[in-house]
């Protein structure tokens, strides 16, 4: 999983494209970084990761703090990735540099991985609302 998240990051290093700028511009991103697979293996291998524990954790409520804990973090995180690169696309917006971009290619599908994750575990687990 660190492996996919360092080449989807030195990837994005080379080609430092973004889905709204780039799909109709022949420059590789599309290609072998949006939807090349080893790009995107680590959520992938989360999704994974949740269906066995699901498979080998009883299914009962966790304590009120942990379930508000969770919810809140992975709402912030998610709406944090979600609306990062705002300040990039609106009119005016300042480009991100190569590195900013790399960072956020290797840690966006993980870390949104993780959020649906939680989700899923709350819900599983009768905490979902």
């Amino acid at each position: 999983m660190l492996g996919s998240m360092g080449i989807a990051a030195w990837k994005q290093y080379i080609y430092n494209g973004t889905l709204l700028s780039r799909l109709a511009a022949d420059d590789g991103y599309f290609r072998y970084v949006y939807i090349a697979p080893w790009c995107r293996i680590s959520p992938f291998m989360i999704g994974l990761v949740l269906g066995v524990f699901l498979r080998k954790r009883q299914r009962k409520p966790f304590k009120k703090m942990i379930g508000l804990a969770g919810w809140t973090i992975a709402t912030l995180v998610g709406l944090t990735l979600k609306y990062s690169k705002y300040s990039m696309h609106r009119e005016g917006g300042e480009p991100w540099t190569r590195l900013q971009n790399a960072l956020y290619e290797s840690l966006d599908r993980p870390f949104w991985a993780l959020c649906v994750a939680w989700v899923i575990i709350a819900c599983h687990n009768h905490m979902g609302g």
